[in-house]
């Protein structure tokens, strides 16, 4: 997330793709993929709002499964749900 803020997008890239195919692994904890997958989305929504990236995120979510139990879960998709709302830039 900090590369992202600081506005180096390819290393913040990186660092969630590497988080989210380690956290893929954890079988025994699937919350942990869904939550880098969703924290992912955010800060690309949060870099650039465009109709591109709305997609992209939307492809991710659209297989994401619904988890009203995990409050965290909820509350990021929750942010990322009001940034797809907001108008692209």
């Amino acid at each position: 997330m900090i590369a992202f803020r600081k506005g180096d997008v390819d290393k913040g890239m990186s660092l969630y793709i590497n988080a989210i195919e380690k956290s893929r692994d954890r079988t025994d904890y699937p919350e942990l993929n869904y939550s880098a997958l969703l924290n992912f989305c955010r800060e690309i929504l949060i870099y650039e709002n465009s109709t591109e990236n709305k997609n992209y995120v939307l492809s991710i979510m659209e297989k994401l499964p619904q988890d009203d139990k995990n409050k965290e879960l909820v509350n990021l998709r929750e942010q990322v749900t009001a940034l797809l709302n907001n108008k692209c830039e």
